[in-house]
């Protein structure tokens, strides 16, 4: 058996082409080596079964058993059986899986002996389903009839002759059943001419080609099997013969070249083991191969497929392929992929920048970077299904051992629209969008930084819609804002501090932070309460400064179960919350100081005109809203006193009921919300 080449299945990468000049059919563009001992390839062989003697009266029962197909020591293996009387046999066909127009078709193959024997290695036309045979044409490359021992056939079928045709040839090999030979078909445009070891002796070239003459000018897929008796084989039978077994080394096929390629993974392991690459294997050609520093060739070096021991730098893996007087060059930029270390590492880290992309062109996304931080303002001006951000990372990442995702991103989500959400994304462009999905939940909007975090392992959701996601070879993460069944027109911003990974065990096992602090004055007190978003805290303490961004100092506690506290409250403090429990404390919740909400809240905004302010019984409220208007008046301990809503433009309400103070009124419409402090005097 001849040395052989073993083919593997590689990512394809296309370069731009330069081509050689055409010198025949020398470039090997599929081939089956019948590598892989069992069934055959299911990518490349279907089969093809049944009895009814195949119009030909022959006396087989074609089955998929592996008694009578099977590939085993690296043959195809087709046996012939006969048992009780009966004969089964194997017939495989490359039919809707491979099929071919022009080139040179070679099998390697031993026949069977054997009276009533009749092997075939041939082509049938595609169209045989919608035109039928003869008119889809027909190419055996190779039959054998045992009746005639060393008598090989070559013969061509269409519907100017078929049946017993008159386009066919002979020639002899002697030792057809104890050697193997070489079966060709060498298939032009022009004509399709036969040989055996290279050595023609058959060719079809028709003066006039016609649909009927040249039906061979469209796609055909491969057929071999082994027949018994019929119109061809028989009509005698040896009736000592019960077993014929034909070998099929392999099946390759040679077109023109036109263009080099390479094959083989862009991405790899640092010190990865069986790298391959590959490029044309064209016949007469020598090959150069270079390999970044550390990479070494472990097998097939100079030859047109080789397997590479990876090291640890980056670089360009090149072939320079020569072909007579022509040389041409292809290479494929490899990056290596990082596995962090240590219990966390950071996105926005300076060796693994994240280089943001818009995706949705509908809308508008404003990307800027200031202070390290990633901010974004958008405005969605029609809800798609995705709007999202693409971070592409400088180089693929392996989390296997880092599947927490941890993001710090703050919103004060004013328009009321914003909905995070993101996806890992490895090489092949495979997202985990099989729920449950990171979703940013609940969403913490009260203008301070919130951790959120998602644990990919913890949910085993390392998986797609279609499959599994590589979490060994992430290459990028999408940042959903406003998107899906809930999106929603509007304008807003939010920042994100951080970005980064950490390993299953460093899940915090402090309790998350408290969030939307706010308060109301009752009597000398200022009463603060807060959204606990935690479930894993025994307390929270309550902390006090005279600067927003001061130093707090601790003024009171509070049990796990109360969410509110009461605290004697200095004109111009700042509160904040933070939740604790026995392995530390969170971070602060947000700032709060009711001078600063009241004072604060009499922004201009001309879409409201309320007068007289101050006001005595009676208040008017003009408005620009377009929709139904509602809103509360709420006084100075946060109590709402009053409730309104209104279709009409002004708006007019009696009050003599309100005590003489300090009121504060929200007006509430779909365009948004507007807060104005009102005086009763």
């Amino acid at each position: 058996m001849t040395n052989k080449r073993i083919f593997y299945l590689l990512v394809v990468i296309f370069l731009p082409a330069i081509a050689f000049s055409q010198e025949g059919y020398v470039d090997l563009i599929w081939a089956d080596e019948f590598n892989v001992d069992g069934a055959p390839d299911p990518s490349n062989w279907g089969y093809d079964t049944g009895a009814n003697g195949w119009g030909n009266n022959e006396l087989q029962e074609y089955t998929t058993s592996g008694s009578n197909v099977r590939v085993e020591n690296g043959m195809l293996v087709i046996e012939a059986r006969k048992s009780g009387g009966s004969w089964t046999s194997g017939r495989v066909k490359s039919q809707g899986k491979r099929n071919f127009t022009y080139g040179k078709i070679v099998f390697r193959a031993k026949l069977p002996p054997g009276q009533g024997t009749w092997p075939a290695l041939w082509m049938l036309g595609e169209g045989v389903s919608s035109i039928g045979w003869p008119a889809c044409g027909e190419i055996d490359v190779m039959e054998h009839v045992g009746k005639n021992p060393g008598i090989v056939h070559s013969s061509l079928h269409s519907t100017s002759s078929s049946g017993n045709t008159v386009n066919t040839g002979t020639t002899t090999v002697t030792d057809f059943n104890s050697n193997f030979h070489l079966y060709e078909a060498l298939w032009t445009p022009d004509k399709i001419q036969f040989s055996v070891d290279g050595i023609a002796f058959y060719t079809y070239n028709p003066a006039s080609k016609t649909s009927a003459t040249w039906p061979f000018n469209a796609p055909f897929f491969i057929i071999m099997n082994i027949a018994i008796g019929g119109n061809f084989g028989g009509p005698e039978v040896d009736p000592s013969l019960t077993f014929a077994r034909m070998e099929v080394d392999y099946v390759r096929v040679y077109q023109n070249f036109s263009a080099l390629t390479l094959q083989g993974p862009s991405i790899v392991d640092k010190n990865q083991a069986n790298v391959s690459y590959k490029t044309n294997q064209i016949q007469n050609a020598t090959y150069e191969w270079t390999l970044p520093q550390g990479a070494q060739i472990v097998s097939g070096d100079g030859t047109s497929s080789i397997n590479v021991k990876w090291g640890e730098a980056e670089g360009d893996v090149k072939v320079k392929v020569s072909f007579g007087a022509q040389v041409a060059e292809k290479k494929v930029s490899v990056v290596v992929v990082k596995s962090p270390q240590g219990n966390a590492y950071s996105l926005f880290a300076p060796d693994n920048d994240l280089t943001w992309n818009v995706s949705d062109k509908t809308n508008t996304y404003k990307i800027s970077a200031p202070e390290n931080q990633l901010r974004v303002d958008y405005t969605v001006k029609q809800v798609v299904n995705v709007p999202a951000l693409t971070g592409v990372l400088t180089r693929p990442l392996n989390l296997s051992a880092h599947p927490i995702l941890h993001v710090r991103a703050k919103s004060a989500n004013k328009s009321k629209t914003l909905l995070m959400r993101m996806d890992w994304i490895d090489e092949n462009e495979v997202g985990t969008t099989k729920s449950p999905v990171f979703n940013f939940s609940p969403l913490i909007d009260d203008g301070e930084y919130y951790d959120y975090r998602f644990d990919y392992a913890s949910t085993n959701n390392w998986q797609s819609s279609n499959g599994a996601v590589n979490s060994a070879r992430i290459t990028k993460l999408n940042f959903y804002i406003d998107f899906g069944t809930f999106a929603s027109l509007g304008s807003d911003s939010l920042w994100v501090e951080n970005i980064w990974v950490e390993q299953a065990a460093a899940l915090p096992l402090i309790p998350n932070r408290p969030s939307h602090l706010k308060g109301a004055i009752n009597n000398e007190n200022l009463v603060l309460s807060w959204n606990d978003n935690a479930t894993n805290e025994t307390g929270f303490e309550i902390h006090a400064s005279s600067a927003k961004e001061g130093v707090y100092s601790m003024v009171s506690t509070t049990a796990v179960n109360s969410l509110s506290a009461s605290v004697a409250h200095t004109a111009g403090m700042y509160y904040k919350v933070r939740s604790v429990n026995a392995n530390g404390q969170s971070s602060f919740s947000n700032a709060f100081t009711y001078s600063d909400i009241v004072t604060g809240m009499d922004r201009e905004d001309s879409r409201i005109l309320m007068y007289p302010n101050p006001a005595h019984n009676q208040l008017f409220i003009d408005h620009s809203f377009t929709s139904h208007v509602s809103g509360q008046i709420v006084d100075a301990l946060g109590r709402s006193v009053h409730h309104f809503e209104s279709a009409e433009k002004t708006i007019q309400l009696e009050l003599p009921f309100l005590s003489p103070g300090l009121y504060v009124v929200h007006i509430r419409a779909r365009q948004g919300t507007i807060t104005r402090k009102l005086l009763i005097q």
